[in-house]
């Protein structure tokens, strides 16, 4: 096997890691596959033993203490998430899908965030399998959201067979938009591989704003504010960003379906301008759950995992989620990591750019489980975790 073609190989692996839960169930999808459960598994397990055999076969190439500290944690969160089943003993069917989760994706991705640290130039790996990726990843997901079968609101509209719906449709089309982002911005194309991303973008704009979803708007606000900071003037960014929305929006009416595109811009306004629309989202109700479980033992927390026997389900906040399961120990633990990965993710990019495909991967991951998703079952903030965390380098 060729030297490139090893290359492509690992970016397009570290890519899929990062992002393998929308991968399954957009292919799923788009191509039609049988429903059946069987599927996730073998590919879960798969894509695991995939990741496994690579770190077990570069073992003695892996830096020791990054090696070390993986299989600690692994362990660790494994053995703490199986105590908290003992603790309550009683069957919790979400509590073993979520173990089964935890173990098929939060384990590889801090296995393939060590197998990064390996390759010196592991993000240029990733740069060169971007673009084939992201492709493949639009084109897929808008065959299954134009394909919908219009209804006269989200949940029907987009209720997709396999596990995706409006929430999940939403959140991947700007994970994709995000990725283009980076693309267009910090690599060199020719004039017409840039008009084509230019066009995936309305695209993938539209998408979002099709789906509805209010956390998947907040991540591309925050997405868009940090390149206009960091790589445009506000005037520019602005008119452009206008310009993009409106074409957008004028092009995509004109179609059949073109009404679902004013109910999902509807369904995203509505949360900020109606009060109401916040006290009726049934995510405070999981919150509000979190937080007395949280009250019971506010130092240890209930257990890793105890948010499903607690709140009958993961609460659609991170930090909902820390609380309840591991106190004001754990919450405090996670919030000095994060701490520490935003100031060394700075200090890279203002070494090398393409830290920023890092930062895309983590923003998505995190901003997800801020609104919905549970934390040990995602895999691009682990990932990105690890691998910065770990890296060890000078500006040069």
């Amino acid at each position: 096997m060729s030297q490139s073609i090893k290359e492509f190989l690992y970016g397009f692996l570290f890519l899929i890691s990062a992002f393998s839960y929308s991968i399954y169930f957009i292919l799923y999808s788009g191509l039609n596959l049988p429903e059946n459960g069987i599927l996730f598994k073998i590919y879960s397990v798969t894509l695991t033993f995939l990741i496994l055999i690579i770190f077990v076969s570069d073992f003695n190439k892996l830096p020791l203490q990054e090696r070390n500290n993986c299989i600690l944690i692994s362990c660790g969160v494994v053995f703490l998430f199986f105590i908290t089943r003992l603790i309550y003993n009683e069957p919790n069917e979400l509590y073993n899908t979520y173990f089964f989760s935890m173990g098929v994706r939060f384990i590889p991705a801090i296995l393939c965030g060590v197998i990064m640290l390996k390759e010196e130039n592991a993000l240029s790996y990733m740069e060169k399998a971007l673009l084939p990726f992201v492709s493949i990843y639009t084109i897929v997901l808008a065959s299954v959201i134009f394909n919908a079968n219009a209804n006269s609101n989200m949940v029907l509209t987009y209720n997709v067979e396999g596990g995706m719906n409006y929430q999940t449709l939403s959140y991947y089309s700007v994970f994709s938009f995000g990725l283009t982002l980076y693309l267009l911005v910090n690599s060199s194309f020719s004039k017409l591989v840039n008009f084509f991303l230019f066009i995936i973008s309305f695209i993938q704009i539209v998408m979002a704003l099709m789906t509805g979803s209010r956390g998947a708007f907040v991540l591309a606000i925050i997405i868009v504010a940090y390149y206009i900071f960091n790589h445009f003037s506000i005037k520019k960014a602005v008119l452009i960003s206008s310009l993009v929305i409106l074409i957008s929006y004028i092009f995509f009416m004109n179609f059949e379906n073109g009404y679902l595109l004013d109910m999902g811009i509807s369904r995203i306004m509505n949360f900020w301008s109606d009060s109401s629309a916040i006290e009726q989202d049934s995510r405070w109700i999981r919150w509000n759950l979190a937080w007395n479980a949280f009250e019971e033992s506010p130092i240890w927390g209930n257990g890793i995992g105890s948010v499903f026997y607690k709140v009958g389900f993961y609460s659609h906040n991170i930090f909902t989620d820390l609380l309840c399961e591991g106190g004001i120990l754990l919450t405090g633990v996670c919030i000095y990591i994060l701490f520490r990965f935003l100031v060394k993710i700075k200090y890279l990019i203002s070494c090398d750019r393409k830290f920023e495909l890092i930062l895309i991967i983590f923003l998505c991951s995190f901003v997800n489980i801020l609104f919905s998703g549970y934390y040990l079952s995602e895999t691009g903030i682990w990932l990105s975790f690890m691998y910065i965390l770990g890296y060890k380098s000078d500006c040069k």
